[in-house]
C-alpha cells in the first residue's frame, strides 16, 4: 500500500479465490495487482520450497461507480466464506469484517465505509453490525 499508494477497504482470502475492495488512487489497478500477485508468490515460494506461479488466473476487477453499492460490496464481501459454507459466521479469520467490527483499522481503511453508516465511529461500528445481520440478495440465492 504504501508503494503503490491506494487504500484498502475489505478483503477476503478464500481457499481458492480473493475479494479485495480497493482504491487505486496513483499507480494503475493492473500495477497494483501485479505487485501484490509477485509478492505473495515469492513469499509462498520461499515459505514452501517452490518455484513458479502461484495464481491459476489472471484477477478480475469490476468498477464501483455508485457510493450506495460500496457498503453492500463490503457485506457481499464478508459474507462470502459462509456462503461458500467456510464458517458458519462471518467471522472468519481471513477477513477484514474483525477490523470493522471492532473498530481496528491498521490495514483496511474503515473509516470510508462507517461514514455511511454513521459520523460516530460507535455508532457506526453498531449499525455495520446491525447491517451484517440483514438478509441480502445473495443470502437467498
Amino acid at each position: 500500500m504504501e508503494k503503490f499508494k491506494f487504500r484498502l477497504y475489505a478483503y477476503v482470502f478464500m481457499d481458492n479465490h480473493a475479494h479485495m475492495l480497493m482504491a487505486a488512487d496513483q499507480a494503475p489497478l493492473a500495477k497494483i495487482m501485479r505487485g501484490i500477485q509477485q509478492s505473495y508468490t515469492q513469499y509462498y515460494n520461499r515459505k514452501y520450497g517452490r518455484v513458479g506461479h502461484v495464481f491459476e488466473q489472471r484477477y478480475k476487477a469490476k468498477l464501483c461507480k455508485q457510493d450506495s453499492y460500496l457498503v453492500n460490496l463490503l457485506r457481499y464481501i464478508h459474507k462470502n466464506p459462509v456462503r461458500a459454507g467456510l464458517t458458519k459466521s462471518v467471522d472468519y479469520r481471513w477477513s477484514s469484517h474483525r477490523a470493522y467490527h471492532t473498530g481496528d483499522g491498521r490495514l483496511v481503511d474503515i473509516d470510508f465505509l462507517l461514514a455511511f453508516f454513521a459520523s460516530d465511529i460507535q455508532t457506526a461500528i453498531k449499525r455495520y453490525r446491525l447491517f451484517m445481520d440483514e438478509k441480502d440478495v445473495a443470502d437467498e440465492c
